[in-house]
Parts: C-alpha cells; sequence; structure tokens
C-alpha cells in the first residue's frame, strides 16, 4: 500500500489531494486549510497555507511546482 506523501508521514494513503496520496489526518487537515483559505472574506494570504504549501511541488498545476 502507498504511504502519505507528506513531509515525515509514515501513515498508508487514504485518499489523494491534487494525485498526491495523503493519510486521512493529513487530508482532512488540507481540506480544512483550504476551505478557510477560500471562504474568508478577506482572502488570506496563500503563504498562510502552510500544509497545503508542503505538498505542493508534488502538484503539477501547483504554481509552487
Amino acid at each position: 500500500m502507498h504511504k502519505c506523501e507528506y513531509p515525515e508521514c509514515t501513515e498508508n494513503r487514504k485518499k489523494t489531494w491534487g494525485l498526491v496520496p495523503l493519510c486521512a489526518f493529513h487530508y482532512q487537515l488540507i481540506l480544512e486549510e483550504t476551505l478557510i483559505y477560500y471562504k474568508a472574506p478577506n482572502k488570506k494570504l496563500y503563504e498562510y497555507r502552510l500544509h497545503y504549501l508542503k505538498i505542493a511541488p508534488q502538484i503539477s498545476w501547483s504554481r509552487d511546482n
């Protein structure tokens, strides 16, 4: 089984985010962070998406790739 590709995580993958395998915990963490980012009345800076930015280099369409 594939492992979660969040840095330093050794859990098995359960879902993917931008085709990056993630465990359930890290998937939920990034999902919640993304919802806050997009639903905030005054947009937060992209740089504040700390958890997403840890996997962004693995996402081909990410602006941090």
